[in-house]
């Protein structure tokens, strides 16, 4: 299980926003919402399944997935020691395939690099 006690935004994630559609920026409000309400209430939240997130292989980065009618989306954000979660960037599913493609080569080559998207 994953807890969250703080949610912080990367400013790069503020830029992104500004090029995805309304309906999907709600849904992402929504869900960040929900864990910032469960925080402030207990103190901690977990991630949750809606985010369908799983780590990339090798790295202290997540993906978060959100889907509205067919059209995918994703979040990467990393979670310090301190379980705050960093929303990093918000990118349509084709821009993030070339961030995560783009960043494989940032990372040194003893690092086992595992790019699944189911």
């Amino acid at each position: 299980m994953l807890k969250i006690r703080d949610i912080s935004f990367y400013l790069e994630f503020f830029d992104d926003l500004s090029s995805i559609p309304a309906n999907i920026q709600a849904k992402l409000e929504n869900r960040i919402n929900a864990m910032s309400d469960m925080i402030q209430y207990q103190g901690w939240s977990e991630l949750l399944n809606s985010f369908n997130a799983h780590k990339i292989s090798g790295t202290e980065i997540w993906i978060g997935h959100i889907t509205n009618g067919g059209k995918a989306y994703r979040i990467l954000f990393e979670v310090d020691s301190r379980d705050v979660m960093w929303i990093w960037h918000f990118f349509s599913h084709k821009e993030n395939d070339l961030f995560i493609k783009n960043l494989a080569y940032k990372i040194p080559l003893d690092k086992n690099i595992d790019i699944d998207y189911n």
